[in-house]
């Protein structure tokens, strides 16, 4: 693992580059199992090869099926991203793994679709703003200017999402379940392309807030006995309702 320095980002990096121009191959169990990897790699301090058993992968990321694991973990083997060095015998055992840098996809489509998104964008907000500004008069004027400088809602990163769950955990979590749960959130609100309701999401911070309240309150009154029952929504003023995760698939 010398190549990479230590640094988990640049592994991250070629997994996401990899699902951009595989989507139809992926699904989020393969990114959490694979973050979880990097994650438990970097607490190792990034060894040429470590023991994953799968009972722990799967308590990591919440999964309850040996077959989904061995599914899941197959694929990541196939695809380039995990060597395996030793097989386990069963599910009870270790396998031994390396961590394998993957970087096939030379085309780097994800560079390339969010620069023309951003291109596109940045010509769209000049289209608009020469066609509004016109000089009509002062007080036409003044909110065009106001309108044209507000903010653009830029949904966060995996890196960004792990850092503020596990800031925001408090006593409630440990860090496998904020891993765990910044993956499930993004891939939540990604796969309703960040709507909350029928708007945008404009703080995804609130709305991290949120979906950690209502899974400790949910997990209160449930006993904390049932891990995979997590809420949602936001709070008042952008409303989600609180849904079952089994509504959009486990991880």
């Amino acid at each position: 693992m010398a190549g990479y320095e230590g640094n988990g980002y640049v592994l991250s990096r070629l997994w996401f580059d990899f699902c951009f121009e595989n989507m139809a191959l992926v699904n989020p169990n393969h990114s959490a199992m694979f973050m979880w990897f990097v994650e438990l790699n970097n607490r190792l301090g990034w060894v040429d090869k470590f023991a994953s058993p799968a009972t722990q992968t799967m308590a990591a990321i919440g999964m309850k099926s040996y077959n989904t694991y061995k599914k899941t973990f197959d694929d990541l083997v196939n695809w380039g991203f995990v060597k395996l060095i030793k097989a386990s015998k069963n599910q009870w055992t270790a396998s031994i793994i390396a961590l394998s840098k993957n970087d096939k996809a030379r085309n780097k489509a994800l560079d390339k679709a969010l620069t023309m998104h951003l291109t596109k964008q940045s010509e769209s907000t000049c289209k608009s703003t020469d066609s509004i500004n016109k000089p009509i008069n002062k007080q036409t004027n003044k909110p065009i200017n106001n309108t044209v400088g507000e903010k653009r809602f830029s949904p966060p990163s995996h890196e960004q999402l792990i850092s503020y769950f596990t800031e925001k955990k408090l006593k409630h979590w440990d860090e496998n379940r904020c891993i765990s749960e910044a993956v499930r959130f993004f891939d939540f609100y990604d796969s309703k392309n960040w709507m909350v309701g029928k708007n945008k999401m404009t703080k995804w911070k609130a709305a991290v807030s949120g979906w950690i309240n209502r899974s400790v309150d949910n997990n209160g009154k449930n006993g904390g006995k049932n891990g995979n029952n997590v809420t949602t929504g936001l709070g008042p003023g952008g409303v989600e309702p609180a849904r079952n995760i089994d509504t959009y698939g486990k991880l």
